[in-house]
């Protein structure tokens, strides 16, 4: 549910519809964890391109697969799980990030 909301607002924040995600995960996640968060997001409508255990990592696959070099932009990375909410931001300018 919780990832179903988020898809919800942030389809309405930028006035689009979303169909893809990539996913953060602690690092002392097990596979079955993992696995279930992987459906879970499935079941929300998302197509999951990669699950990953850093929020770098995250940016990164963000960034190579979506940004042409010379677009600025600024993201937002969000690493909810575990007891914990981790925050990065990541800007992107002149091909530099």
């Amino acid at each position: 549910m919780l990832i179903e909301q988020l898809k919800k607002d942030a389809c309405k924040f930028l006035g689009k519809e979303i169909r893809e995600a990539v996913i953060s995960v602690p690092n002392y996640y097990s596979l079955t964890q993992i696995e279930e968060i992987k459906e879970a997001t499935i079941k929300a409508g998302l197509f999951v391109k990669s699950i990953m255990r850093s929020t770098a990592a995250c940016s990164f696959t963000y960034y190579y697969d979506k940004i042409l070099p010379k677009e600025e932009k600024n993201i937002l990375i969000f690493d909810l799980g575990g007891g914990t909410l981790n925050i990065s931001t990541m800007v992107i300018e002149e091909g530099l990030y």
